[in-house]
């Protein structure tokens, strides 16, 4: 079984804290940072011009 943690919004990563809460979670489930688009460790290598028109709800839900 799987936990995908979804932080808070694009420009605000929360994997840095992260160990924080949770660290009990890993003795029963393998967790999933979800690093959303133009965020965490792709922010240096984005576009934003061309990322820009792909931040809406709905590609958002997909890339989940």
């Amino acid at each position: 079984m799987w936990v995908m943690v979804i932080h808070s919004g694009p420009g605000t990563p929360t994997m840095p804290l992260a160990w924080a809460f949770q660290s009990p979670w890993e003795d029963f489930f393998t967790v999933v940072h979800w690093e959303q688009r133009g965020v965490g460790k792709n922010n240096a290598t984005t576009d934003r011009a061309a990322l820009l028109p792909t931040m809406t709800m709905a590609c958002i839900v997909a890339d989940g």
